[in-house]
């Protein structure tokens, strides 16, 4: 007798996770369910979300997914899974997390950034105008301990 494969999928965005149940034979998405995430948000463009967060929503939208009489879970054949990305998740030296998570939308650190990037900038002329008049004045350059290598 034929049985119906099923496919969960899981995808846990910023705003919250939604999870579906796709029924292959019908293909189409024969259950749902979302939980929202809360957001840590600051005057200086910070965007922080707890970690446990992301995994009770999760959990919370997966039983709800799961409940429905149309969902039979034994007949679940795989999982696929989508996230956030450009997070930052600290942990100490036993993998707990040990602050909230940075996000990828966070702006706190815009004015660092512009920093490093004035900086990078600065390299980039450099490597593009200094850097090649100076090599084309090496005749002989040493590239490696012992071995050189013979320059234009």
């Amino acid at each position: 007798m034929h049985q119906d494969q099923l496919f969960n999928g899981i995808d846990s965005g910023t705003k919250g996770t939604k999870v579906v149940v796709l029924s292959r034979d019908q293909g189409q998405i024969i259950s749902s369910a979302y939980a929202p995430h809360q957001l840590l948000e600051t005057p200086q463009g910070g965007r922080e979300q707890h970690p446990e967060w992301w995994t009770a929503a999760c959990e919370q939208a997966m039983n709800a997914a799961l409940r429905s009489r149309k969902v039979d879970r034994n007949r679940i054949k795989a999982l696929a899974v989508s996230g956030q990305q450009h997070g930052l998740v600290a942990l100490d030296d036993r993998g707990r997390v040990i602050r909230p998570a940075k996000l990828w939308c966070d702006t706190e650190t815009s004015p660092q950034c512009r920093t490093i990037e004035s900086l990078s900038a600065w390299l980039r002329s450099w490597q593009t105008n200094s850097a090649p008049r100076m090599s084309s004045r090496c005749k002989k350059c040493r590239t490696t301990p012992g071995r050189r290598t013979t320059g234009p």
